[in-house]
Order: C-alpha cells, then sequence, then structure tokens
C-alpha cells in the first residue's frame, strides 16, 4: 500500500489515505528564485518528471480540462451578463481540446514513458497599456 498525502497551504505534507496500488505521479511547483517585488517575473515550475503512459494520460487530461472548464465558465459568465458569447474564451476552447487530443494520442497505448516539464510564468503587465 502506498501513503497518498495533501500538501496544506505551508506546502508542507499531510497523509490522508492509504491507496492500495503505487502510483508514481509527481507534479513539483517550485520557484526558480526569490521574488523581491511585485514588478518582477515569476517562474513556477509546476510539472517536472517522469510518467507512464497511463500516468501521462491523467496527468495531461486532468490538466487540460481544468484549462478547458476555467475557459468555459468565463464563456458562460461573458453570456449571461452580456447576452453574447466571449470569442476568446471560445477559440481557446477550441485550442485547448485540440492541444489535449494531440497530448493524448502520443500517449494514450504506447506502453512508453515520458519526461514532462511544464513551467508557469507570471508577468505583470504594463499598466498604461
Amino acid at each position: 500500500m502506498m501513503l497518498i498525502s495533501n500538501i496544506n497551504k505551508n506546502l508542507s505534507i499531510m497523509p490522508f489515505i492509504f491507496a492500495p496500488e503505487p502510483k508514481t505521479i509527481s507534479v513539483m511547483i517550485t520557484m526558480s528564485e526569490k521574488r523581491k517585488s511585485v514588478d518582477e517575473k515569476l517562474t513556477l515550475n509546476l510539472i517536472r518528471g517522469e510518467f507512464t503512459a497511463g500516468e501521462a494520460v491523467d496527468l495531461l487530461s486532468e490538466l487540460f480540462q481544468s484549462k478547458i472548464d476555467f475557459h468555459v465558465a468565463q464563456n458562460f459568465s461573458h453570456e449571461e451578463r452580456l447576452g453574447v458569447a466571449k470569442s476568446e474564451a471560445i477559440q481557446r476552447i477550441m485550442e485547448l481540446k485540440n492541444a489535449k487530443k494531440e497530448s493524448l494520442d502520443l500517449v494514450k497505448g504506447s506502453g512508453k514513458k515520458f519526461r514532462i516539464h511544464s513551467n508557469v510564468i507570471i508577468e505583470p503587465l504594463n499598466q498604461n497599456a
């Protein structure tokens, strides 16, 4: 049995359940360097690891679906408030669905391991723009 953990607000590990099958999906969140001010770019390592085809399918499916759901909710809110679809959200939904299909087609049933990396870069925008 493998212990599955939950990460609390302080990024410490808290055990909460035992699972019969071991999984080795590791999703790491680390800061590349300490941020000094809100005006500086922040880079976070969201995903870094090696994954079986099944793990890659799970990880990529959840990641893409989360972003798709975000834009669906944005579009719904826009339609409710203004009575028209939000074209940017509709376009992004289509792009994400295509990327999801392409990535899953690559890994699904391949029997291979994959190295997956994903960074999140947060940059403040010029307020005058």
